[in-house]
């Protein structure tokens, strides 16, 4: 199930790069026609896209962590 930036509140800026047009970032096991990337010139094939989705989680949990530590007052 993939993940929709607004979620992260501020902290959605650590993945909007990974961000489809419709704000959702993939998480494993997301397909890549789940997605509707602006491709032109720059499409998936299996190796990237399972790629992407690594370096999209990594960002995910990185923001999660700085939202819950954002959460706790800084602590």
């Amino acid at each position: 199930m993939s993940y929709h930036i607004t979620n992260l509140g501020s902290f959605s800026n650590r993945v909007r790069r990974y961000a489809d047009l419709d704000g959702y970032v993939p998480e494993d096991g997301d397909p890549r026609q789940y997605f509707t990337y602006d491709t032109s010139g720059d499409d998936f094939d299996e190796d990237t896209w399972a790629e992407w989705v690594a370096s999209a989680i990594a960002a995910t949990e990185e923001a999660e962590r700085g939202l819950a530590c954002w959460r706790r007052g800084g602590a």
